[in-house]
């Protein structure tokens, strides 16, 4: 056949062909459209929808009237990716005067925010920072910055943070039109992409005043859940971590230039978990500055600060702790910064102090009358052999007649509390140490708390022991190991009559449900009677007089300076001393106090410790900053009254007050605060 005869066989196969495609295409689009590929379908919607997540912020922290002392900010953290032409392959990095250019030309777009406006030396020092953060990148190593290949040339990438904390919208924008300006400029020099995320800074509004019970946290140590593992203070409460499913997402879509827009739908992120904390901002300031003042009295004295110190003030009625304050110096006699929190993270030897706790066991055990006489004279000079122990005791108030207990206290003799040490014997003394929480940490929650040491097996202890020096020496505050707020509970329980807990949370409020946190010492029974408490309390009021012998003669002279007179503030002071490793001696000096004298209402206890201090005593160094605070504690409640008299339209009336909070007009004892 020839060529001619073959052709329209040649044209009808082409068209049944085209044919045959063009029906595998009509069925190719009805299967796409009327029968789409789920996977083709979730590549496609993976390709155009896109979504950011929302963290979720951190918990508040709040003093108990709502002051927010602790919480997180959100701002944006920008991140860029950072490209260069290279003509030589095997040049390495980024070229040096690309990073100073692009260096200062980001510090300039971040100066923009207004904040930094009064900052002469923010660009210089934004431009460093930057600049260094580049030069990481150009030390790596080729492997780890690779190059590509785009146009005929040559490109190294790296990826840095411009900034962690981006407030204003100015200087967001001015990032994005350098952005724009180096991207025009790519096609021969550099280019520059960015990348915006929302993110949350931790901020604590009242700064240093409220930092030693708050805390610090730090968000560069991290665990695999999220949560930093570097938190102090009321900040290590796990309940402040947002919850894994509390983060909220923002979605956005990609158009055919690959342009981002954001749409309607969102996610938002759980509102933060509110704590709501026993503290009062006010009182803890003044706490703070207090402390403060008593390290620099005893740094112009000694010409050295002390080597720490604690000042805890605390509301007789709930438990609840209104101030904890903490002072660590370093060997250069500056304040530690991010140190330990000492009212319960350091412990000493209590000293004295814990005189009038031993005596409220004894009498309510009966083993002292308060109307007998107990001799406490010296067998040579300031020094004693008391029998069958044969333990040397010395007191630096000897007296050669015989003391009644309530001299014994003011005078705070050490022998007078040794003789009632070994009247109580072994069950004695194991309920004086239960009972005041000796060897037991608190229950505040607060992170890496000390449990603190008292004799154990004291009911098993053989006597010769126990008679020479245990029932001796935790008589007067040896033998035991206690931090600032485990002697702060003590008090609160011999000023209660019952075994008390202190209390620094008070409320959680998650989604807008409030939970209360009650007290956790409520239905303890009362161990101490009316009438010795009345007893012990007048006591411990004396020792904060114009008596020769008191030794917290000089607070009460510090408070008369002041225009108050008796009956305003009650204590005890303690001092105690113990020899270092290397042999030096260092020496505690405490005060625990309470206002008003006869009825408390706050409790404070301070506390000061310094190495290689002669004459470093309770009642001089310790008990005034102790009982400045306390007349700032009523201070502060005349304040709190004539604002609420205020309030019902009474103010008139509110003066009245002011005077009855000072003085502290008795109540009756049903009535005290934790009773």
């Amino acid at each position: 056949m020839s060529s001619f005869g073959r052709e329209p066989y040649r044209i009808g196969f082409c068209f049944a062909l085209l044919g045959v495609l063009a029906l595998a295409l009509c069925v190719r689009l009805v299967q796409v459209q009327g029968f789409p590929d789920p996977r083709a379908l979730e590549r496609e919607r993976r390709q155009r929808l896109h979504s950011e997540r929302l963290p979720a912020q951190r918990g508040e922290i709040r003093d108990r009237d709502g002051v927010l002392l602790a919480g997180d900010h959100p701002v944006l953290e920008v991140r860029a990716r950072a490209a260069t032409v290279i003509r030589d392959r095997d040049l390495q990095g980024l070229p040096d005067e690309f990073v100073r250019r692009l260096a200062q030309a980001l510090a300039q777009a971040l100066a923009a925010d207004p904040e930094h406006g009064d900052d002469p030396g923010f660009l210089a020092r934004e431009t460093q920072r930057l600049e260094a953060r580049l030069r990481r990148i150009r030390a790596r190593p080729e492997r780890d910055v690779p190059l590509t290949k785009t146009k005929g040339a040559w490109q190294r990438w790296g990826d840095f943070l411009v900034s962690a904390e981006v407030y204003s919208v100015a200087a967001l924008e001015a990032l994005q039109v350098l952005a724009r300006d180096l991207a025009r400029a790519s096609r021969s020099t550099e280019l520059l992409q960015l990348d915006v995320q929302l993110a949350h800074r931790r901020v604590y509004p009242e700064g240093s005043g409220a930092q030693s019970p708050v805390g610090h946290l730090s968000d560069r140590d991290r665990d695999a859940a999220g949560r930093p593992r570097n938190a102090a203070g009321l900040e290590a409460n796990p309940e402040l971590h947002p919850a894994p499913d509390a983060a909220g997402r923002r979605y956005f879509q990609r158009d055919a230039r690959l342009r981002e827009y954001f749409l309607p739908a969102w996610v938002p992120a759980d509102e933060p978990v509110v704590v709501e904390t026993t503290l009062d901002l006010t009182l803890q300031r003044e706490a703070q500055r207090l402390l403060e003042d008593a390290a620099g009295r005893v740094a112009r004295e000694y010409d050295a600060p002390p080597d720490w110190g604690a000042l805890v003030l605390v509301e007789v009625e709930t438990g609840d702790v209104l101030a904890m304050a903490s002072l660590q110096t370093g060997k250069d006699g500056k304040p530690v910064a991010g140190a330990r929190f000492n009212p319960t993270q350091a412990t000493y030897q209590p000293g004295s102090v814990v005189k009038p706790l031993l005596f409220a066991v004894a009498l309510e055990r009966g083993v002292l009358r308060w109307d007998e006489s107990i001799d406490c004279a010296p067998e040579s000079g300031k020094s004693r052999f008391l029998t069958p122990w044969r333990r040397r005791v010395t007191d630096e108030h000897p007296s050669d007649a015989p003391l009644s207990p309530h001299d014994i206290l003011v005078r705070s003799s050490n022998i007078g509390a040794g003789t009632v040490g070994l009247r109580l014997g072994r069950e004695g003394i194991e309920e004086y140490l239960n009972v005041y929480g000796f060897g037991r940490a608190t229950q505040l929650g607060m992170p890496a708390e000390l449990a603190g040491r008292r004799p154990q097996g004291v009911l098993r202890m053989k006597d010769p022991y126990f008679s020479r020096d245990t029932a001796c020496s935790v008589s007067y505050g040896y033998e035991l190991n206690a931090t600032p707020a485990q002697m702060a509970r003590a008090f609160l329980t011999l000023v209660s009559g019952r075994p008390r807990e202190l209390r620094v949370y008070q409320a959680f409020q998650r989604g807008g449900e409030r939970q209360e946190l009650p007290p956790r010492d409520a239905g303890t029974r009362p161990y101490l009677s009316e009438g010795n408490l009345a007893l012990i309390l007048g006591a411990l009021g004396d020792v904060v007089s114009d008596d020769p012998h008191a030794t917290g003669r000089a607070l009460f002279q510090e408070i008369r300076k002041l225009a108050f007179g008796p009956g305003v503030l009650a204590g005890k002071t303690g001092t105690s001393e113990q020899k270092t490793r290397d042999g030096h001696m260092v020496r505690s000096a405490s005060f625990a106090g309470f206002a008003p004298a006869a009825a408390p209402r706050y409790l404070a206890f301070g506390v000061l410790q310094k190495e290689r201090a002669n004459s470093f005593w309770g009642g001089k160094f310790a008990a005034p900053m102790a009982g400045r605070l306390l007349l700032a504690a009523l201070e502060r409640e005349s304040q709190r009254r004539l604002q609420e008299r205020a309030r019902v339209g009474t103010g008139s009336e509110a003066a009245k007050d002011t005077g009855s909070a000072l003085v502290g007009t008795a109540t009756p004892a049903h009535n005290r605060g934790g009773r």
